[in-house]
């Protein structure tokens, strides 16, 4: 748990960046010196406890500040399964941060440990989906999770986890979250 010490700053760095976004103010929260590690970091919104975004990066490009800042604003109006975020849904927004170990290559499905893993899955052509490890959540089993994130986030076949040209990784979560 490297960085929950500093939970509730990041957290409020969240909150702070997606209302100065909302109501046209340039971003001057103030950015502790925390590390200047690159993270790969998720944002995911939740408004009355279902999903209103998450968008986030596999690999650690920025230092955690810059990530949270990046995936908070795009997480509110770039997630294209929702429409963008507005000022009066502002009081309903929970904010949860995920902040991902290495991925880890793995040479079969059974490797996973269901529930604990984040998946990501990569094809013959560097396509990749991915799940993190609490949408196992919504799933009974590890086949289910499989297959979803086959069909749902790569856009293949149910069952092409099982393919040879499927290259598997795994990973874990530092997560954060309001009230949690």
């Amino acid at each position: 748990m490297k960085y929950s010490q500093y939970k509730d700053y990041l957290l409020k760095l969240a909150h702070q960046t997606l209302y100065n976004a909302l109501h046209g103010v340039k971003n001057h929260v103030e950015k502790l010196d925390i590390t200047n590690d690159k993270c790969a970091v998720f944002v995911t919104l939740y408004k009355n406890n279902q999903l209103r975004g998450c968008i986030g990066t596999l690999e650690p490009e920025l230092p955690i500040n810059e990530a949270i800042i990046k995936y908070t604003l795009l997480s509110a109006f770039n997630d294209h399964r929702f429409s963008k975020v507005e000022k009066s849904e502002l009081n309903d927004l929970k904010i949860e941060i995920s902040i991902l170990t290495e991925p880890k290559r793995i040479h079969s499905y059974e490797e996973i440990v269901f529930g604990l893993d984040g998946v990501i899955i990569e094809d013959e052509n560097h396509n990749r989906g991915v799940f993190l490890p609490d949408v196992a959540e919504h799933f009974d089993n590890l086949k289910d999770f499989m297959e979803e994130l086959c069909e749902q986030k790569l856009g293949r076949n149910r069952n092409f986890y099982l393919n040879k040209d499927a290259k598997l990784f795994v990973f874990r979560t530092e997560k954060m979250k309001d009230g949690g």
